[in-house]
C-alpha cells in the first residue's frame, strides 16, 4: 500500500488517458486545440522571419503545401484501408 502511494505521490488518476487525447475527443477541445497550435505556428514564424513580411510568407506558403500534401496522403491512405 505505501509503495503504491510512493508511485503517485498520494495522487489518484481518474483515466490513464492523456490530457491531450481527452480533449481531442471533445468537439469544442479539439476547435480550442486547434486554435492554439496555429497561434503557437504564427509566434513561430515570426520569431524565425524576424518580422521580416517576405521570408514570414514564405514559411507560412511551404507550411500550407506540407498541410496540402499531408492531408492528401492521410486520404488517400484513410481511402485504401476501409
Amino acid at each position: 500500500m505505501a509503495k503504491k502511494m510512493d508511485d503517485n505521490y498520494g495522487f489518484h488518476a481518474y483515466s490513464d488517458e492523456h490530457l491531450l487525447k481527452r480533449i481531442w475527443q471533445v468537439g469544442i477541445g479539439r476547435f480550442f486545440l486547434l486554435v492554439v497550435g496555429c497561434i503557437l505556428l504564427i509566434l513561430l514564424n515570426l520569431l524565425i522571419s524576424l518580422n521580416k513580411v517576405k521570408v514570414f510568407l514564405t514559411l507560412i506558403g511551404i507550411e500550407v503545401l506540407l498541410a496540402f500534401v499531408g492531408g492528401w496522403i492521410y486520404f488517400f491512405i484513410r481511402l485504401r484501408s476501409d
